[in-house]
C-alpha cells in the first residue's frame, strides 16, 4: 500500500478501454438511419464500466440522450458534466422522481396513477408514454386492453403533463417477430397521436433494440435506445469490440500428485501429477460458482482449465501444460491475452448467464483500470 493509502497492485481488476467504447459508439452512429438520434443506455453505472469515466466519451461522440434507471446514475451523469437529456428506463416511485426533479430526468408515465402523481398543472412535466404493443409486459400500457386505452386517454388529456415521447421495448429479434412488433408499435403510436391531438413533430418516437439495429430491421424512428451493443456485448467482432477485460493474479503454484482432490467437496480429482495455480479472485468478485470445472482462463497466451469449485476469493487453474506459469502472472478470465482469447461465448456458456449480467457484477466487484478516452481522461487513467 502506498503512503497515500491507495492500493497500487490490485489482486483482481477490470481493464476498461475507453477507445474501444468510442469506436463502438462511432459504429452505432454509422448504422443509425438518417435522422435517427441515439440514446446511450448507461444504467447500472454504465453496465459496471463507470458512468463518471464513460460520460466524457459520450459527450465527445455527440450523444445527446442517456438512459438510466437509478437516481444514483442520473446524479453521476450530471456530476460528470453530461448536459444532454436523461430519461429513466423504468417506472419510478414518486419519491424517486421528486429526488431528481432538479436534474432534468424525464420519467415514464406507466399508469394513470403514476401520471397524476407526476403532473403539475402550473408547469407541465415532460413524460414518455410507454406502450407495451404486445411486447415486454413490463411498464408499457397495453392498448389492446380496454383498461390500457382508458389509462392512455387519461394520461394524454392530463393538463399537468407534456407528452415528450412515445416508446416501446422490443422483446424478440427474429425478423418475423420484430416486423410484427414494429407494426403493433406504429399502430399504437398513431392511435396516441390521434387520441391526444399531439403534433407529430413535438413528440419523440423511440424504441430499444441493439439486435434490431444490427439486423438492419428498418427501425426508423426519431431515436433508438441501445445498451448492449455499446459495450460490445453483441455484434460482429470486427465492428464492435469488448470494452471490458477481467484479470487476476497467480498467487502461488503447487505441484500435487495424481489422485489429489481440488476444492470444496473434492469437486475435482487429478488424473495426473499436476501444477495447480491459485488465483486471487472468486465468487465475491463476480465469478459464478457454475463456472467450476467448466471455464477456461488465459495464462501467458495459452488457455488453461479452471478446476474445482469457486471459493469466495480464490479459484484454482491447472497450468501443468504451461510450465512457465508463475506467481505474479496476470491471468485473463475474460478478454485477450496474446494469442489466447476467453470469448463472450465461452464465458456465457460456462456461467449460464449473459454478459450484461456479468459486466454489472465484475465492474462493481473489482477495481477498475482505464485506458484511452478523451485527452482530459489521460490523467485519470489509474486504478480506482
Amino acid at each position: 500500500m502506498r503512503s497515500d493509502g491507495a492500493i497500487s497492485l490490485p489482486d483482481a481488476w477490470v481493464e476498461i478501454d475507453l477507445d474501444a467504447l468510442a469506436a463502438n459508439l462511432a459504429a452505432i452512429k454509422a448504422r443509425l438511419p438518417a435522422g435517427c438520434d441515439y440514446c446511450a443506455v448507461v444504467k447500472s453505472d454504465a453496465y459496471g464500466h463507470g458512468i463518471d469515466r464513460v460520460a466524457p466519451v459520450l459527450a465527445e461522440g455527440g450523444v445527446s440522450w442517456a438512459g438510466i434507471t437509478s437516481n444514483q446514475d442520473a446524479l453521476a451523469l450530471r456530476r460528470a458534466g453530461f448536459t444532454g437529456r436523461i430519461m429513466r428506463l423504468r417506472g419510478a416511485s414518486l419519491a424517486e422522481a421528486r429526488d431528481v426533479a432538479g436534474l432534468g430526468v424525464e420519467e415514464l408515465a406507466t399508469s394513470a396513477e403514476a401520471a397524476r402523481a407526476l403532473s403539475d398543472p402550473d408547469a407541465p412535466v415532460p413524460v414518455h408514454l410507454p406502450l407495451n404493443a404486445g411486447g415486454m409486459g413490463r411498464d408499457g400500457i397495453e392498448l389492446a386492453a380496454e383498461g390500457g386505452r382508458a389509462a392512455a386517454r387519461e394520461i394524454l388529456a392530463m393538463p399537468g403533463l407534456r407528452i415528450a415521447g412515445l416508446t416501446t421495448h422490443f422483446p424478440a429479434h427474429d425478423p418475423e417477430d420484430l416486423a410484427a412488433s414494429r407494426a403493433r408499435f406504429e399502430a399504437d403510436v398513431a392511435w396516441c397521436l390521434a387520441e391526444g391531438g399531439l403534433s407529430r413533430d413535438a413528440v419523440t418516437v423511440h424504441a430499444a433494440s441493439s439486435l434490431g439495429l444490427l439486423a438492419e430491421a428498418g427501425i426508423e424512428y426519431d431515436m433508438l435506445r441501445a445498451g448492449a451493443i455499446l459495450w460490445g456485448i453483441v455484434g460482429a467482432r470486427a465492428e464492435f469490440t469488448d470494452v471490458m477485460r477481467l484479470c487476476a493474479r497467480i498467487t502461488s503454484v503447487n505441484t500435487l500428485p495424481e489422485g489429489a482432490s481440488i476444492g470444496y467437496d473434492r469437486a475435482h480429482v487429478l488424473g495426473r501429477e499436476s501444477r495447480i495455480a491459485n488465483l486471487s479472485i472468486g465468487y465475491a468478485n463476480g465469478i459464478r460458482r457454475s463456472m467450476a470445472n467448466s471455464a477456461q482462463v488465459a495464462v501467458r497466451g495459452r488457455l488453461a482449465p479452471l478446476i474445482g469449485k469457486i471459493s469466495m476469493n480464490a479459484l484454482t487453474v491447472d497450468v501443468t501444460d504451461i510450465p512457465e506459469a508463475a506467481p505474479g502472472d496476470t491471468v485473463t478470465l475474460f478478454g485477450a491475452d496474446g494469442a489466447a482469447r476467453v470469448t463472450r461465448a465461452m464465458v456465457e456458456e460456462a456461467s449460464g448467464t449473459i454478459m450484461a449480467d456479468l459486466y454489472c457484477d465484475w465492474g462493481r466487484s473489482n477495481r477498475r483500470q482505464y485506458s484511452g478516452g478523451p485527452p482530459q481522461a489521460a490523467a485519470k487513467n489509474r486504478t480506482r
